[in-house]
């Protein structure tokens, strides 16, 4: 049964190389997993939108980049992507 870490938490990605270098088991990383969705659907740019320490971060930034994507992160399109989905906290933003 294969077994690895992932973490759903924001924290927990932001520490993921010093995590991942004290474990002896495969760990995942989100940003990782989004580019590789993003890659196979051949997307260039996406949007990211996060809590306040997200989107101020750049642990999920630099990684996409890392994969030559491009990020938006402008308050602009945080602001439209909230009223699209609807729902989320002023303070994710």
């Amino acid at each position: 049964m294969p077994v690895f870490l992932s973490s759903k938490a924001e924290n927990g990605n932001k520490v993921f190389n010093d995590v991942s270098e004290e474990i002896n088991i495969p760990i995942l990383h989100i940003a990782d997993a989004a580019a590789a969705a993003v890659r196979r659907d051949n997307i260039k740019k996406v949007g990211l939108l996060g809590t306040r320490f997200t989107m101020t971060q750049d642990f999920i930034k630099d990684r996409l980049g890392n994969c030559f994507i491009s990020i938006n992160t402008s308050l602009k399109w945080c602001v439209k992507a909230k009223k699209i989905l609807g729902g989320m906290e002023e303070k994710s933003i």
